[in-house]
């Protein structure tokens, strides 16, 4: 065991803080994609419509673009910890609130629009919490490392959350991978509150949240490599990484075709 946690690939492992935020991580985000999946399923049946369907995905995105900026500064001024277990207890009494609107069949489309526009606003301040505290976690030697393997739990769960998604819609139920996002925050929770890392005070520095977005603004324009990372991200955000908005709409459209062509 001492061998695979310090070895190359998995180095970061040896520090007892990640593991108990990685482990609960994998879990987590993994019902984070089934409840995007099913948000987008139920939005489908209750709407019929492709244009209201994509409107809740990016009702979602409108407080990370607007509020991105200033989420940084402001937590820059906070303990990380204690943001992230507030961001997560949200997170999980969100899910929790969409299983119990749709298991009792009370749901309509605008209970989805403002959930949305909620947990946007929690996950424009959760994933700077989040990402900005592994360097508590790990140090600087095993930050990249960290990176690395956050970044492998996030592809996979893309692949396994919507089609554990599409197994539990097809048998238990839509509300039921709300449920299953519900739980799967509580090993978050666990976790960062067994973490005993001691994060680093920042110096006052006199200047004002406004001030501190313009200086990081303009220490990105100057920095030819962040603005053409940034530059980057931007356009596979915008038009590659939400090409799964569309997904139950050409499955839908696939079933009717085949439901014409075999009659039934």
């Amino acid at each position: 065991m001492q061998l695979v946690l310090t070895s190359r690939p998995f180095r970061a492992l040896r520090h007892k803080n990640y593991r108990y935020y990685w482990f609960g991580q994998a879990i987590s985000v993994i019902g984070s994609w089934m409840q995007n999946m099913a948000m987008q399923w139920l939005a489908l049946e209750l709407t019929n419509s492709a244009l209201l369907l994509s409107i809740v995905t990016a009702i979602e995105q409108v407080p990370v673009m607007i509020l991105s900026l200033f989420a940084g500064a402001i937590l820059d001024r906070k303990q990380k910890k204690r943001v992230i277990l507030v961001t997560q207890s949200l997170l999980l009494i969100f899910a929790f609130l969409l299983f119990l609107i749709t298991y009792t069949h009370v749901v309509q489309y605008w209970h989805l629009v403002v959930l949305a526009l909620i947990r946007g606003v929690v996950t424009t301040f959760d994933n700077p919490a989040r990402q900005s505290y592994m360097i508590t976690l790990v140090g600087k030697d095993d930050l990249p490392n960290a990176v690395g393997l956050n970044s492998m739990i996030f592809n996979l769960a893309r692949i396994i959350g919507p089609a554990a998604a599409s197994l539990v819609i097809s048998t238990v139920g839509i509300e039921m991978c709300f449920l299953a996002n519900a739980i799967s925050f509580v090993p978050v929770i666990i976790g960062v509150f067994l973490i005993d890392a001691k994060e680093p005070q920042k110096e006052e520095n006199g200047k004002s949240v406004f001030a501190e977005v313009i200086e990081g603004l303009k220490y990105v324009y100057m920095t030819k490599v962040l603005l053409r990372a940034i530059s980057l991200v931007l356009i596979m955000g915008t038009f590659i990484l939400n090409f799964n908005v569309l997904i139950p709409v050409y499955e839908n459209l696939l079933w009717a075709e085949m439901k014409q062509v075999l009659g039934f």
